[in-house]
């Protein structure tokens, strides 16, 4: 029994020490194995053996085999390394976007821009030299060329980040395979013995995979490892993965029913993270800002440009470089800046005459007073178009408006019109008026030219839509423009069903969504942070409304009223401005026309013989030929877009001068003007209201009608009552202009196109009534008619021009964070103001990037050494360990030996 459990002793102390020897060698093998975490074994006595009153020890043998890891540690180090490589990739595409704008280029936009107003200077210095205006053309090209230069090559590290994610998320995927496949497999293994390098394979593919994105791992009782994202969608769950996608640079979540979730912004660690955030953040808002900074550049521009003349007057036709959807000029790509109570003034001449300059100039306001109060029926699902023809007021008086009513086909063809007359509040010539449909109009005055829209209900009643009160929220970009097309659907609001619904599409500047409605209680929608609501209306597919957002996000005007452009809302388009334009054209009996041509874009055309030019020095611009693009300087949108008109590529056709007119604007109210809505107000209390006024020094008089006033639609009577009567006391063909400007509670007296009025005295200390009623001091007031100078080379425009660098005006600066997508500020600045604030903004992100990386990368290295302490292999040990196995086995061969000595001694002694 000795001998037999001397030799089982020495058996199992060989094995153990083989053993040990094992664990030593795959510890030396893996020594630069990443992942691999450092073995050591456990030995345990085996049980003793007991004789008699003995108890005899068995021996010794390997218990386990056991990895050194602490799994605390392990999370903290794919933390810091998950957060490391968000930085460490996003720096990459900084350095190069601080390279695109590197302020030390010959190229260098700053300097461009700058290059661009001295060449305004300079042709304001010498407004007849050709070479000036070469130059200023070569510094335009110049200039708009790196704006698409910038533009294309910030698309370009788009395209090439949006790559890099479509390439993580493959990677992703395989990792998560991975993981799922090592599950199954440690599952099997440590049902029986320990699964340590299959544990260690499965961390180290972990903690790749939480260098691309922010993970969160749970692991349970089978050994099973789930592992989620950030925000808690499951990525590996068991033996299954859940395969991301990518789309045009989103990260989308596979559902279980085959549905994606864009999961990207919950993505903000490892290097999908950074990718994310430099493409969505960092790089759309210096795109967004480049975009801000070209339309603010051009606009300035234009809206000066398109006021100007060049060194000679146009001879030939001008087309506009913009084509609004629909022909809806709120569509313009500018149409949000068009200031309507302004307006478009044309100068035009006839060459080798000496006949005088002739203007033509259009009131672009809008109708203070709308249809409403729809009654009867007509054609269902229809769209109805109403033109005023000749305006007027509503109300009291001899102005009778004439309004043209259309039906239209789907493509916007008319297929049905008539016409009517407002002879007074809610009277007309034809009853109904619109084939069928009646309605109301209240007082006020209607605008030649203005055009309202409206769609009528599957059983043929008038149905405009209408928005419900007051817009709730503020959305995220501040002034800017919000277009909802109606994409899919088609009918009454009132009759919207889950399987009939509307879809509309809403886009601004910065991006886009749907909304869907199917139920008719709840129209209430969200759009980038505003709440809107459709109360009631028909909508049919391509229809579409603007809403415009204030300095601080909110879809307010100043008066607190809803800014919304809309079909159901008095507005222009380019068919109707040419109508208009062609009416007062033929009025005053000028041989320009206007055209909408075959690519609907806005045309002046002019006979042979004769030449015209845009505005004069004293003319109030609204800017609606510079949203056209007619007279322009730039074309384009956007910084992608900017480019040189080809009216321009003529250097002679620069406006560096403007057609001098009058000294005097019209006579304005410049007094308060009681409003009528909250005192009413009696013309003629004090006796008979009589206008005195001198024409070219001729006495003229005007005696009005006493009457009541309550309401502003009064003011619009009372100023086309005056205007009539000043008109038929005249010795001139209707030479007389006078206007209520409600907006602005004023009235205002000038002269009408093509008038040979050469002086207008309004005899306010002969009329102290009245000049208190409308706002005047007694005192005469004098108006001397603009008369065009023609073709002469001057350098007011460009002085303008070269002011608008140092001009501070409202510009949209954009921010962009990944938890809320893009908000957009109201700045004032200068656009080079603007533009430093954008390179400050660039060189702030960089610097921040960069020092984040540098703390990470400290992090990951002192979390790396402390790991290193834990489970790491040390060489030197190992040796040590392989020395102290080698002296075992050893020592267990040496007690074989000697155990079988002993015996062949005993079995000699026989």
């Amino acid at each position: 029994m000795g001998f037999r459990l001397t030799m089982d002793i020495a058996k199992g102390a060989l094995a153990t020490a083989g053993r040990g020897m094992s664990v030593n060698g795959h510890n030396i093998a893996n020594v630069d194995t990443p992942g691999f975490s450092r073995q050591s074994e456990t030995i345990t006595s085996n049980r003793p053996h007991t004789i008699g009153s003995l108890q005899l020890g068995s021996g010794a043998s390997m218990d386990s085999v056991n990895r050194h890891v602490d799994q605390r540690l392990e999370e903290r180090l794919i933390d810091q390394k998950s957060k490391f490589a968000t930085y460490d990739e996003s720096i990459v595409y900084i350095d190069n976007l601080e390279s695109l704008f590197n302020v030390d280029s010959e190229h260098h936009l700053g300097t461009l821009m700058s290059e661009f107003w001295q060449g305004w200077h300079q042709v304001a210095n010498h407004p007849d030299d050709p070479s000036a205006r070469a130059v200023l053309l070569e510094s335009a090209r110049n200039m708009s060329g790196q704006f698409n230069s910038l533009s294309n090559d910030l698309t370009r590290l788009k395209t090439n980040v949006s790559q890099d994610i479509g390439a993580g998320v493959k990677r992703v995927n395989t990792l998560m395979d991975k993981i799922a496949k090592l599950n199954v497999a440690i599952s099997i293994t440590e049902a029986t013995r320990p699964a340590n390098d299959q544990r260690d394979m499965r961390g180290h593919i972990v903690t790749e995979l939480s260098e691309f994105l922010n993970i969160n791992t749970v692991e349970q009782p089978n050994g099973y490892l789930s592992v989620m994202t950030g925000n808690g969608y499951p990525l590996v769950v068991g033996d299954r993965s859940y395969d991301l996608t990518s789309t045009r640079g989103t990260v989308g979540w596979q559902t279980s029913s085959g549905g994606t979730v864009n999961i990207s912004r919950a993505i903000d660690q490892g290097k999908l993270g950074g990718w994310l955030t430099v493409k969505d953040d960092i790089l759309s808002e210096v795109e967004q800002n480049l975009d801000a900074l070209a339309k603010e550049v051009m606009w300035r521009v234009n809206l000066v440009h398109s006021q100007g003349v060049g060194t000679r007057y146009h001879q030939s036709a001008i087309t506009s470089a913009e084509t609004p959807q629909d022909g809806k000029l709120y569509n313009l790509p500018f149409g949000n800046r068009i200031d309507y109570e302004g307006g478009m003034k044309i100068w035009t001449k006839k060459l080798n005459s000496s006949d005088p300059a002739t203007a033509v100039e259009l009131d672009t306001g809008i109708s203070t007073t709308s249809p409403q109060n729809f009654s009867g029926s007509a054609m269902p699902m229809s769209s109805y178009r109403l033109t005023v023809e000749q305006g007027g007021t509503v109300g009291p008086g001899t102005d009778n408006p004439i309004m043209r009513w259309e039906r239209l086909s789907e493509d916007g063809t008319p297929v049905a019109m008539g016409r009517f007359a407002v002879t007074g509040e809610n009277s007309f010539t034809t009853t109904p008026p619109v084939e069928g449909i009646g309605f109301n109009l209240g007082k006020g005055r209607l605008v030649a030219g203005n055009v309202f829209e409206f769609n009528t209900s599957e059983t043929g009643a008038a149905n405009p839509i209408k928005l419900r009160g007051i817009p709730e929220g503020r959305a995220r970009c501040a002034g800017d423009s919000y277009t909802l097309t109606v994409i899919e659907g088609a009918g009454s609001i009132e009759n919207v069903t889950e399987k009939n619904p509307i879809i509309l599409e809403w886009a601004n500047s910065t991006g886009r969504g749907t909304v869907r409605i199917e139920d008719p209680n709840q129209t209430q929608f969200d759009v980038d942070g505003m709440s809107l609501a459709i109360d009631q209306g028909t909508l049919l597919t391509g229809d579409s409304f603007v809403v415009k957002t204030g300095d601080t996000g909110q879809p307010l005007d100043l008066d607190g009223k809803t800014t919304v452009d809309q079909k159901s809302s008095w507005h222009w388009t380019t068919f109707s401005l040419a109508d208009q334009f062609n009416r007062q054209a033929s009025d005053v009996d000028v041989a320009l026309k206007a055209f909408i041509n075959h690519n609907g874009a806005f045309e002046l055309r002019p006979d042979f013989g004769m030449a015209y030019a845009f505005s004069d020095s004293s003319a109030r611009d609204g800017g609606v030929a510079a949203a056209l693009g007619l007279n322009t300087f730039f074309k384009g949108e956007d910084a992608g877009t900017m480019d040189i008109t080809d009216l321009v590529e003529d250097p002679s056709n620069i406006a560096a001068a403007r057609v001098r007119g009058a000294d005097a604007d019209a006579i304005s109210s410049n007094l308060q003007v009681t409003n009528p809505e909250i005192r009413p107000v009696t013309l003629g209390a004090a006796g008979p209201p009589i206008l005195y006024f001198e024409e070219d020094d001729v006495p003229k008089a005007i005696a009005l009608t006493p009457r009541v006033l309550t309401s502003r639609g009064d003011f619009h009577t009372l100023a086309n009552d005056m205007e009539q009567a000043m008109n038929a006391t005249s010795g001139h063909t209707n030479p007389y202009k006078v206007r209520y400007v409600e907006n602005e509670n004023r009235f205002e007296f000038s002269e009408n196109d093509g008038s040979p009025l050469q002086q207008l005295t309004l005899r306010w200390d002969r009329s102290p009534g009245l000049a208190e009623l409308t706002g005047f001091r007694p005192e005469p007031e004098t108006f001397v008619p603009a008369a065009g100078d023609y073709g002469k080379i001057n350098n007011d425009n460009a002085l303008i021009m070269a002011d608008m660098q140092h001009m501070e005006k409202e510009m949209s600066h954009y921010a962009y964070t990944r938890e809320r997508g893009a908000m957009a500020e109201s700045l004032t600045t200068t656009p080079d103001g603007f533009y430093r604030d954008m390179l400050g903004s660039i060189g702030v992100r960089a610097s921040s990037f960069r020092k984040e990386k540098e703390m990470g990368q400290v992090m990951v290295e002192k979390l790396s050494d402390l790991r290193e302490t834990i489970s790491g292999v040390s060489v030197d040990e190992e040796l040590v360990r392989m020395l102290a196995h080698q002296q075992a086995y050893q020592a267990a061969s040496k007690l074989i030996t000697t155990s079988d000595e002993m015996l062949q001694t005993l079995l000699n002694m026989r």
